[in-house]
Parts: C-alpha cells; structure tokens; sequence
C-alpha cells in the first residue's frame, strides 16, 4: 500500500498537437508540485506530430523533472499501479 495519506495525480497526454501536450503536462506537473502530490507519469506513447513512426515518448522525456521530485515525487505507472493494487 502506499504510504499513509500519500495522494497523486495522473496525467493523459491530450491527443493533439504538441502545445496541446505541453500545457496539458506542465498544468499537471505544476499542480502535483504545488499539491505536494505524486505525479504519475503516463506509459511512452506516440505522441501526434512529435514521434516518429515506431517511436514512443512519455511526454516528460522533454522536461527535467527535478522540481516536481523536490514536490511530491514521481512515479511511472508501473510504480503506481503497484503501490495501488500490488501488480502491475
């Protein structure tokens, strides 16, 4: 289980272009730093108008997340999937 009262935010990449995404990612970032909550970050996806054919990013492989650890934390889904139910 997590830890006692730890909380977290997901976020979904919006499926537009890449302003779309950003401001969709720094909104979430900025709220779970100023929340004190864990940001989930989401599974490396194709991003529209971003990745290339075949490729996959998480959205925040463009930023450094060092705020948002100094925050609340970062988890990747596969960490928060666990900490929830036990299994990924």
């Amino acid at each position: 289980d997590p830890p006692e009262g730890e909380q977290f935010v997901t976020f979904e990449p919006d499926h537009g272009g890449w302003n779309n995404i950003r401001m969709g990612m720094e909104t979430a970032a900025l709220f779970a730093w100023s929340t004190g909550r864990t940001l989930v970050l989401p599974a490396a996806q194709r991003l529209y108008l971003v990745s290339k054919k075949g490729q996959a990013h998480g959205p925040f492989d463009f930023y450094d997340l060092d705020l948002v650890h100094a925050g609340g934390g970062v988890a990747t889904i596969e960490e928060y999937l666990l900490k929830r139910t036990g299994d990924a």
